[in-house]
């Protein structure tokens, strides 16, 4: 403990008087404290300290070790070690130690059930509740059993004992803690493997989908109709989704149709693309009513402005409720690509223009040529990439700082 807090635990034993405690804290966290030992070695190398250079050497290996002996997994291997190699004393002694660090981040994941707090408290009461055991065996007496010890002998303790009493069972409710925390970041990363490889088998089943759309466009003579494809397929997507999205408003507008034909009755989005890649997207007339969206910027579309010769020849249907004046009207320039898009059934497929948008200059129109052809829906982005074994071996490290069993040190 004293690698990590070990400033705070010489400063408590300071102003309590403890000088010569302080000193010794402070060294030893020099000592094991991974950013500071090397500073520490430097030093002794400098002032040609071979003495303290070794001790300083050993302290630290020897803290590292202990750190490998109290993590789950890893000291029950160190452990199996010992014992293979006829040193049960050692492997008995590890494999406490794995356990003991095993038990206490056990009961902090039981008691996040009943949030933070409960793990703090179960995993601060089983590290107790195992320390009391072990002392009640016959083993090593260190934290509360430690105070117990001394109140029944009265034993004067010193400061840094004090707080090492009171820093055990804090050190086992972080522990605790972090290994809810941890066993969160392994689900969630696990889940975010697990959708980014259903992601990834959507993709490549919406690749074979795009494969004839591709196709046809390359028929036609697109430039890059690979990329056409997949901007067909992204503007399907949100077709369907502001379709699903605005259902109540698009009921309500089902003007002499059967409420339930929403889906049926053929919304439709265009997009019109410039020679310089600029687009501009516009959908009929019974979607934007349902969002409230804007279709032209004045009474009458830029594209009756532009093209005035054009006629309605469609009785029932004026010049302006199609979907491809609104795109016309978001495109920056006169477009060089025009496709238009109907859903239907829940299914987006291309549609040829209508009569009366059949009449204005548009550009390449490459949806009249493949009326009909299915248009797969964009699947959703990769979501971030994510190793729960990797969360896994940067969470032990955290849940594996316990307090280390000190050595008598020789003066």
């Amino acid at each position: 403990m004293n690698m990590l807090i070990g400033p705070v635990k010489a400063t408590v034993e300071k102003v309590c008087g403890d000088d010569e405690g302080a000193e010794k804290t402070m060294e030893e966290f020099t000592q094991t404290n991974p950013l500071v030992v090397p500073f520490h070695l430097a030093w002794d190398v400098f002032n040609d300290d071979e003495d303290d250079l070794d001790e300083t050497v050993k302290v630290f290996t020897d803290n590292l070790e202990n750190m490998a002996n109290s993590t789950p997994i890893i000291g029950h291997a160190i452990a199996l070690g010992h014992a293979a190699a006829g040193n049960e004393e050692k492997a008995k002694e590890v494999y406490l130690q794995a356990t003991r660090t095993t038990a206490v981040a056990a009961a902090g994941l039981v008691g996040s059930l009943a949030g933070p707090g409960g793990s703090i408290a179960l995993a601060a009461e089983v590290g107790t509740g195992w320390d009391m055991c072990e002392a009640l065996a016959g083993g090593r007496i260190h934290g509360i059993p430690k105070a117990i010890e001394a109140f029944r002998d009265n034993i004067h303790l010193r400061p840094g004992e004090v707080f090492d009493i009171v820093m055990t069972p804090v050190g086992d409710g972080t522990t605790g803690l972090l290994a809810k925390q941890l066993c969160d970041k392994i689900m969630e990363a696990r889940a975010k493997n697990q959708a980014r490889h259903q992601v990834q088998e959507a993709s490549e089943a919406n690749d074979v989908k795009l494969e004839p759309l591709k196709k046809k466009l390359d028929e036609q003579g697109v430039d890059h109709p690979r990329k056409l494809a997949e901007d067909m397929s992204k503007k399907a997507d949100i077709l369907k989704k502001t379709v699903d999205d605005n259902e109540p408003a698009l009921r309500e507008n089902q003007t002499g149709r059967n409420v339930n034909d929403y889906h049926k009755s053929g919304h439709v989005s265009c997009t019109m693309v410039d020679e310089s890649g600029n687009e501009g997207t516009g959908y009929s007339s019974r979607i934007t009513a349902a969002t409230g969206e804007e279709r032209f910027k004045g009474p009458v579309s830029k594209l009756e402005q532009d093209q005035p010769n054009v006629e309605s020849v469609l009785s029932r249907r004026p010049l302006g409720n199609c979907a491809e004046p609104m795109a016309y009207e978001n495109c920056p320039n006169p477009p060089s690509i025009t496709y238009a898009m109907q859903i239907k059934d829940g299914i987006v497929k291309a549609i040829a223009r209508c009569k009366n948008c059949a009449q204005y200059a548009l550009g390449d129109v490459v949806t009249d040529l493949i009326d009909g052809e299915m248009i797969p829906c964009d699947v959703a982005e990769l979501p971030p990439s994510g190793s729960y074994i990797g969360a896994g071996v940067s969470g032990t490290v955290l849940v594996t700082l316990q307090p280390r069993k000190k050595k008598p040190r020789s003066n």
